[in-house]
């Protein structure tokens, strides 16, 4: 079901080519991304083709076609 959303939400037009960087480079970005995230309190919106950055989300969302095909909370 769908849940109103709480909490402060930061919007920021961020690209990290993580693609582009080795893999010990990639996740140090995710990490400080993650950081930032529980220290603020902020809502992280991270939009990859990667499935191992994806899966460290709390909640993976995909899209194909204009359409969410994928709505999967990993961690509550």
């Amino acid at each position: 079901g769908q849940q109103a959303f709480r909490g402060p939400l930061c919007c920021t037009n961020l690209t990290v080519p993580t693609g582009n960087l080795d893999s010990k480079n990639s996740q140090e970005i995710v990490e400080l991304l993650k950081y930032s995230n529980e220290k603020y309190k902020q809502t992280l919106v991270v939009i990859t083709h990667d499935e191992n950055i994806a899966l460290q989300a709390n909640r993976i969302l995909a899209i194909e076609d204009g359409k969410i095909t994928r709505d999967e909370v990993i961690r509550p």
